[in-house]
């Protein structure tokens, strides 16, 4: 009789090296994304610090499903590449395309001005998965660093005001009046924001920086511009 080896997927327990077995469970999931298995498996991990495995886990589940699009052959790189940003689009003229950005894409950094990336909580989407996977290929270098960014990881608890996970680089003076300093980077001061007319004056002046080809990632921008 032929005997078979068996997989038996367990979900990782709550020791000292609960974060190296999920990481290493999640990595197997992702085994289909090659090369991007540890780096997806690391990111689901990221964005859901602090939740049960489980949601790391269909976290995981929806980026699979986003490079599976991605790879589907549908989307193409449209125009040229220029300082870490292009334009993803369908095949054809028919449907939209999206500016995306890509930082250090062996991070999986990014942004894609898509609703899927200001709405699914993931910090990717096929657009971009498309995008670092050719940067990839091709060794591109870091794209410049936008002045403006945006976290797409809304917190676990607490309002979740997109405006508030606004972020200044450091690289437009102007700007700091409108950012505290924490963590190492200046956010948006969330009681600034309370009353509706600073609150309209704030995107104003965020969108003006906007217009500058580099001045914020494509995310904001589409956000601001909404």
């Amino acid at each position: 009789m032929e005997l078979q080896a068996a997989v038996v997927m367990v979900e990782p327990t709550a020791f000292p090296d609960a974060h190296a077995e999920a990481l290493s469970v999640l990595t197997y999931l992702a085994e289909d994304a090659d090369e991007l298995a540890p780096l997806l498996a690391r990111h689901a991990l990221a964005i859901t610090e602090g939740a049960d495995f489980a949601v790391a886990r269909d976290a995981l589940e929806a980026l699979l499903r986003r490079l599976e699009l991605a790879r589907s052959g549908e989307l193409v790189l449209k125009g040229t590449w220029r300082a870490g940003r292009c334009v993803i689009g369908r095949r054809g003229k028919a449907g939209r395309a999206y500016e995306v950005w890509v930082g250090d894409a062996e991070k999986l950094e990014g942004s894609c001005g898509c609703l899927d990336y200001a709405k699914a909580a993931l910090g990717l989407c096929k657009h971009l998965l498309l995008a670092i996977e050719r940067a990839r290929t091709m060794r591109r270098r870091p794209g410049s660093t936008p002045a403006l960014r945006w976290d797409p990881i809304r917190p676990l608890t607490g309002p979740g005001d997109w405006l508030e996970r606004v972020w200044l680089d450091d690289h437009v003076p102007a700007l700091a009046r409108l950012f505290r300093a924490r963590e190492g980077r200046r956010r948006i001061d969330p009681a600034r924001i309370q009353r509706p007319a600073v609150r309209l004056a704030t995107v104003e002046s965020l969108l003006a920086t906007c217009r500058h080809p580099a001045g914020a990632e494509p995310a904001l921008r589409a956000l601001l511009e909404r």
